[in-house]
């Protein structure tokens, strides 16, 4: 079964969690976009964020393939995420 955006989001927002270093940051604080600005995000925190991403997911996500853009949202990242997941959804 494939995952969706829907799906990966609340895996997502915990990876989000854990990257900066706040388990307790609240829900709505993940929603929308803007999440890089918003949340103050470091480039450390960044790369922790993309680290976790593909452990989790056992995925590989290439510098070049991606785009600030794709951080933008829960959302955003899920489709990312879901891109590299393929249609069979791993």
């Amino acid at each position: 079964m494939p995952r969706t955006t829907e799906l990966l989001a609340p895996e997502l927002a915990q990876l989000w969690r854990r990257a900066l270093e706040r388990p307790r940051l609240a829900a709505r604080a993940l929603r929308g976009r803007g999440l890089l600005r918003r949340l103050q995000v470091d480039s450390m925190q960044l790369l922790e964020l993309i680290a976790l991403i593909e452990e989790r997911f056992d995925i590989s996500l290439v510098d070049d393939e991606l785009r600030r853009s794709d951080f933008d949202s829960l959302a955003a990242l899920g489709r990312a995420v879901a891109r590299r997941l393929g249609p069979a959804g791993r």
